[in-house]
């Protein structure tokens, strides 16, 4: 790829980050990546075999949250994509629609059912 094309990948990861943010598990599943990256270098720079042991430990646990968030958000994307549907009264075809616009319909979504929980309460916000 050209510098130009990566900077442009770069600075649309960058946006989208800011608009919509990130989970608690993908924010753990970076730090854990940085302190892996981080920890080899040392190894490269010191040669201390012991940091190896910590490089695998923490390698493991990055494998096992991979796991837990990448199966987890499936079954969970299609559960929520259906009653989305269901609420919007059509189909929403994943692939037609812009993430801006599906994040648009979800916050739609959120802002009737918080205002039908407080008329069932009686509460304003």
């Amino acid at each position: 790829m050209s510098y130009d094309i990566v900077t442009c990948i770069d600075k649309l990861q960058d946006d989208y980050l800011e608009h919509f943010g990130t989970s608690k598990q993908n924010k753990r599943y970076q730090r854990l990546k940085m302190n892996i990256t981080k920890l080899k270098l040392e190894y490269i720079l010191t040669s201390r075999k012991l940091l190896l042991n910590d490089i695998k430990l923490m390698e493991r646990d990055l494998t096992e949250l991979s796991t837990l968030i990448f199966s987890q958000d499936k079954g969970l994307f299609d559960k929520n994509h259906v009653i989305l549907q269901k609420w919007y009264g059509q189909k929403i075809d994943i692939k037609e629609v812009t993430v801006l616009e599906y994040n648009h319909i979800i916050k739609a979504h959120e802002q009737e059912n918080r205002a039908q929980r407080n008329s069932r309460t009686g509460r304003t916000r």
